[in-house]
């Protein structure tokens, strides 16, 4: 917000119109500064626009599980290096059911994640994991990305679906045409939530598997978030009191001219 005012006082100022080269064809100096206020506001407003939520460990490199007995992990190792609910090994997301972290390679053959890494989160069946982002401007509109890929394992449904809650409410995609995602076995794939209007300040975020059948698993890399922040009701009112006092002396300005004819 300082930012934009600061900006706000130098573009409506003899400078900005100097680096134009004077006054545009036709303009008078007050309709510059009209114009030279429509700029900063376009400029202040792509501002707002921030990169996103913060989300730690996003694409599960931590702890490398393939390191000493699991990266310090507990939880319920078996052949291949892959672990189910992992915990106590400084891991920001919990792992409930049939969800964990696998390496590459491991009895899972998983590939490498989409940026080439080792380890990615696996849903298994009706697997969830989850964290408590922080951080969220109330009244942003977000969305969350994630990559995603079938397993080719075990009962050849490749049925697995994966599902997103953030903050209690279920996150559509494709304009709320499908309440999940359905990854394919030849590729990883980004997938994108809808847009949602942020209620409060912090908000659990969970990735839930909902295959019910035999065996089939997903696994997950590379979560990202972006945000669309909604701007300061402050912010158009700077915009609205500077381009009303433009208008109301270039009015004044105008009356003098005729009373003085």
């Amino acid at each position: 917000m300082y930012l934009v005012q600061y900006l706000v006082q130098y573009f409506v100022g003899p400078g900005f119109s100097k680096l134009l080269g004077g006054n545009l064809p036709g303009m008078g100096t007050s309709v510059m500064r009209l114009f030279n206020v429509a700029v900063v506001t376009l400029f202040g407003s792509a501002l707002l626009c921030a990169s996103g939520l913060t989300i730690p460990n996003s694409d599960f490199e931590t702890p490398d599980i393939s390191a000493g007995a699991f990266g310090g992990c507990s939880g319920s190792p078996a052949n291949g290096i892959y672990i189910y609910n992992p915990t106590g090994c400084g891991q920001s997301w919990t792992f409930l059911g049939g969800s964990g972290l696998t390496h590459t390679p491991s009895a899972f053959n998983n590939p490498p994640g989409p940026d080439g890494s080792s380890q990615s989160a696996f849903l298994q069946n009706i697997g969830s994991f989850s964290q408590t982002l922080t951080g969220v401007d109330v009244g942003s509109s977000y969305s969350f990305s994630f990559w995603a890929i079938q397993r080719t394992c075990c009962d050849g449904s490749s049925g697995q679906t994966i599902s997103v809650n953030f903050d209690g409410a279920a996150l559509t995609f494709d304009n709320a045409a499908s309440a999940s995602a359905h990854p394919g076995t030849n590729s990883w794939t980004e997938y994108t939530t809808d847009s949602f209007v942020a209620q409060h300040a912090t908000g659990v975020l969970q990735f839930s598997g909902n295959y019910t059948g035999y065996d089939a698993t997903a696994f997950v890399d590379q979560i990202t978030s972006t945000e669309t922040a909604t701007p300061e009701p402050a912010t158009w009112g700077l915009l609205a009191s500077g381009l009303g006092g433009l208008l109301w002396s270039r009015r004044r300005k105008n009356s003098k001219f005729a009373l003085g004819a």
